[in-house]
Formats: structure tokens, C-alpha cells, sequence
């Protein structure tokens, strides 16, 4: 599907988060941008908050695995959209290095 929207003239390819299966390096392959869509609390602390009632931990946790390992794969993608803003502050906390936008309008504000 990707290689055919490239064909097609498309630049962008929007995923969601621990869907895109073999999408990251088909796209760097051809050139193009993923955009990764993740709308829950960063994978590797989703356990974490639960067992500490929402707190923070104050060391980083290991990385996940399973489905949520999937999840982690993906967003490794070249941006990554996040909603809402406690969203975004977990990424943060887990010292997430790549460019972070936190709603569409953003986007359409040329993030690239």
C-alpha cells in the first residue's frame, strides 16, 4: 500500500501507533515520512502508572514487550502525534528525542 501511494505522489503516510508492521523502513526506503498517532500513555509506563497509582517512577522502566513492544516499534517513526497533554508528558519523561506534536493543527502549521 505504501509503495503504490508513493507512486501515486504521496510524501506523508499516517499510522497508528503498533499497526505499521514492516511501514518504518519501507518508508525511509522510498523517502518518505511516517507519522505515528498515539493517543495513550507512553508503552513503557503504562503498567508502571497503574501499579503506582498515576505517580511517576523515579527511575526509567524497562522497555516493553508483547503488544505494547509493537507499540514501541512504532513510534520510531520519523514524527509521532500525541493527544492530549499528559500524553506528551509521559513521552517526555521517557526522554523521547523525536519531534513530538501534540494536536493536528500543528501539523497543518508545517511541523516538518
Amino acid at each position: 500500500m505504501l509503495s503504490s501511494a508513493a507512486k501515486s505522489g504521496a510524501n506523508i503516510y499516517h499510522i497508528r501507533a503498533g499497526f505499521s508492521q514492516s511501514l518504518i523502513p519501507l518508508s525511509k526506503s522510498l523517502g518518505k515520512k511516517l507519522i505515528c498517532n498515539h493517543s495513550i500513555v507512553h508503552p513503557c509506563l503504562i503498567n508502571v502508572l497503574i501499579e503506582n497509582n498515576g505517580v511517576f517512577p523515579d527511575e526509567l522502566p524497562r522497555m516493553s514487550d508483547g503488544i505494547w513492544g509493537a507499540v514501541c516499534d512504532d513510534i520510531k517513526a520519523a514524527y509521532i502525534v500525541v493527544n492530549p497533554d499528559f500524553v506528551e508528558c509521559t513521552f517526555k519523561f521517557m526522554v523521547f528525542k523525536k519531534r513530538i506534536g501534540c494536536d493536528l493543527p500543528r501539523l497543518r502549521r508545517n511541523v516538518f
